[in-house]
């Protein structure tokens, strides 16, 4: 057999290029060889189809600039010719490496192609020190939640960075451990000025991370590579074991249809299998609980003396993973009641989590929503849930349809907004890529949020 196409997998590939201050032109060429030897060994696409590689190239300092997107389509030849005029820009602006993994995340992707085997690569390069910021932290966040790989290429020993894609991401990143057969890789390499270190850089980014042939993997490579999280023809391995109580608070007013409240029940039942269920709920503060809650019956909007919800699962209620699966996906009706958001949290807060015995530091309400709020309703809803949040509670928020007023809305979520609030414009959506990447990472998206003590 002859050599493999580079790369083997559709693949977008954005390098993003340091241009601050303190990037002299020696630096600058460096980092433009390394993007120019990458791109060399690319089987370059020049369309939409699923094959071969697109180039977006941006550079950044304190500003983040697009130099070459993927829909300039540039034939291999032009786009070489592209990179090789770029110049190093004369800046006083300083580097924020967090802005431009942002940005990434947020925008580069925005448009990527389709398709189930289409891999999202970004190579990121790094001129000096990263400073220690909650927004570093959160950008990496928000990369693992956009489904992009990243390799990270510094001149030189970048504990902060390190820190950061290691504290922040414990759970996935490929130089500390794998717990899951389909994790997202993150890397950090050097990339020196001498010629055999240099090589040896671009042949790790180009085997290792681009051409990666996930199937296959180069054994140069180590086990730590394992398969990319994005491809999700692979299976997990393992549940993800956090001491955790987790209580999903469906809107099961007359705006939910039976299809939204059916495939509300299938994204129920793939986000609480990635967790390690506590075989002892009521005696146990290890391992993940589970509650589901509804709101809000009927009799509530007449009578404010009655309970605000029906709770279907309690947290100290399934020991058993089948049996919690069984009542999700086949037991588990809707309420068709009425909505009142803010009071089905006060009452989650202090009948749901404030009851359980051997509480979790862990507490998370996760708010499926359907319908409008309305406006009368807003202020007391918001100062529920910062009262909510005040007391440790984290907030994921998902809006199912087009009824949700979704501008009034986003801030109930906890920050980074962008990673923990979700739209599904329709019921199907739920079982899109995007979404089931989500329920695979949400554990530990929420565990790094704790870890680092930011809560809000």
């Amino acid at each position: 057999m002859g050599a493999k196409e580079c790369p083997v997998f559709p693949t977008d590939l954005a390098f993003v290029v340091d241009t601050s201050s303190d990037v002299n032109r020696n630096a600058f060429n460096n980092m433009k060889e390394a993007v120019l030897r990458v791109v060399n060994e690319l089987a370059i696409t020049e369309s939409n189809c699923p094959r071969g590689a697109r180039v977006a190239l941006l550079t950044y300092n304190s500003d983040v600039t697009t130099e070459i997107r993927f829909s300039d389509a540039l034939r291999k030849p032009a786009l070489l010719q592209e990179i090789r005029n770029l110049q190093p820009k004369q800046t006083s602006k300083q580097r924020s490496l967090e802005s431009a993994m942002a940005f990434v995340a947020r925008n580069t992707f925005k448009r990527a192609r389709g398709g189930f085997l289409l891999r999202k690569v970004a190579v990121f390069f790094s001129n000096g020190q990263t400073k220690a910021s909650q927004q570093l932290n959160e950008a990496v966040l928000k990369l693992y939640d956009a489904g992009v790989s990243s390799v990270f290429l510094t001149n030189r020993e970048d504990r902060v960075l390190s820190n950061a894609l290691q504290g922040s991401y414990h759970i996935y990143a490929v130089f500390i451990h794998s717990r899951l057969t389909t994790q997202l890789w993150v890397r950090l390499l050097f990339l020196s000025t001498g010629a055999a270190q240099f090589n040896e850089t671009i042949r790790k980014v180009l085997s290792c991370h681009v051409c990666l042939d996930i199937c296959e993997p180069d054994r140069t490579c180590g086990s730590s590579i394992g398969t990319p999280r994005g491809d999700f023809r692979l299976r997990r391995s393992t549940t993800t074991d956090e001491d955790i109580d987790l209580v999903f608070l469906l809107d099961s007013s007359d705006s939910t249809t039976a299809a939204q409240f059916a495939e509300i029940k299938n994204f129920l039942y793939y986000v609480v299998r990635e967790l390690e269920l506590s075989p002892e709920p009521k005696t146990s503060s290890h391992h993940a609980r589970i509650a589901v809650v509804q709101h809000a019956p009927y009799e509530y909007q007449n009578n404010a003396s009655t309970s605000p919800v029906q709770v279907d699962v309690g947290l100290t209620e399934y020991g058993s993973p089948l049996q919690l699966h069984d009542f999700i996906l086949n037991k588990m009706t809707q309420l068709y009641g009425a909505r009142s958001l803010s009071s089905a949290i006060q009452y989650t807060v202090d009948h749901v989590f404030g009851t359980a015995p051997y509480p979790r530091e862990m507490k998370v309400i996760f708010l499926i929503l359907t319908g409008e709020v309305k406006a009368s309703e807003l202020k007391q809803l918001y100062r529920t849930v910062t009262e909510a949040k005040c007391k440790g509670i984290f907030f994921v928020v998902l809006t199912v349809g087009k009824k949700v007023n979704v501008g009034q809305l986003i801030t109930l979520a906890s920050e980074p907004q962008d990673v923990f609030f979700k739209k599904a414009s329709n019921p199907s959506e739920l079982l899109e890529k995007n979404l089931l990447r989500f329920a695979l990472q949400l554990p530990g998206f929420i565990s790094s949020k704790y870890d680092s003590g930011d809560r809000k």
